[in-house]
């Protein structure tokens, strides 16, 4: 099978498993006759571990948050969201009904980003360039050869941030931005990136009992530099700001000049640990 066949019969059985996927969870829903679900949710189980090793070999093996239930690996997410039982519909749907669209239209959109199926006239030293954003580990392991900061330091870092889910959606956030920067998402990156320092310098003002005149960037800011909290440059972080402003607005970008460059995106997100060094 060429290139182009196994791309469009990937595409399509992927396609038809998210969509039947989706008449089960409908139907579970309205709770319709019992032998259909059960009907939809065979042919589910019977189509999940071929589709599973479609997502592995397009996406790779990593994680998936299921919220405050924890996480999942990504081999397990399919079999887990049609496994039925007298939890069909708190277990099956509520919980992994994000889980299942997320990773299949990821998949889907590497595809159709021709990332998959690698080129045969491309080298391999560029395809191991391509960051996973599913592989938490292996994405980690990049930042740290590229920033010299490991994930353990990072949490180090902002242990004045003590709710959990906060902090992990922190590190989810590190994790998007930097994958993206380094596949060369660059808008994308650098909107991620804003979010994560805002969120980080208003948390590191709560932790010292500092209230901002107002809760937006800016005065998160002069906030920090008021009190003395940041030993770095304080100037940076204004021009972090008119980045973040300048990008999250389709309005600002009036031409190619103002389009964001893998450059300022890799700046952005590095800017990140540069903060929290000095927390």
């Amino acid at each position: 099978m060429d290139r182009e066949e196994l791309r469009n019969k990937t595409i399509f059985e992927i396609e038809e498993f998210l969509q039947e996927y989706k008449e089960y969870v409908q139907n579970v829903r309205q709770r319709t006759i019992k032998s259909l679900i059960d009907e939809l949710r065979v042919n589910l189980q019977r189509k999940a571990p071929l589709i599973t090793r479609h997502v592995l070999a397009i996406k790779g093996e990593g994680t998936f948050s299921l919220g405050l239930a924890g996480s999942i690996q990504t081999s397990a997410v399919l079999a887990s969201a049609v496994m039925g039982g007298n939890n069909e519909v708190s277990h099956n749907l509520s919980m992994y009904e994000t889980a299942v669209s997320s990773i299949l239209n990821s998949a889907l959109g590497s595809i159709e980003a021709d990332i998959w199926p690698p080129k045969e006239n491309t080298p391999a030293k560029e395809q191991k360039q391509m960051v996973n954003p599913l592989s938490n580990n292996s994405v980690w392991q990049h930042i740290e050869n590229d920033y010299g900061i490991s994930k353990n330091s990072f949490a180090r870092k902002i242990n004045f941030i003590k709710d959990t889910f906060k902090r992990k959606i922190i590190f989810r956030d590190i994790e998007h931005a930097y994958t993206l920067a380094k596949n060369g998402f660059s808008k994308p990156a650098v909107i991620i990136s804003g979010g994560v320092i805002e969120e980080l310098l208003r948390q590191y003002l709560e932790s010292n009992n500092v209230t901002p005149s107002r809760n937006d960037f800016n005065n998160y800011i002069k906030a920090c530099e008021d009190n003395d909290l940041l030993k770095g440059d304080i100037s940076q972080l204004s021009h972090v700001v008119r980045e973040f402003r300048n990008y999250v607005h389709l309005s600002k970008e009036k031409s190619s000049k103002d389009t964001v460059s893998k450059a300022t995106a890799i700046g952005a997100v590095s800017f990140i640990f540069t903060i929290a060094n000095d927390f």
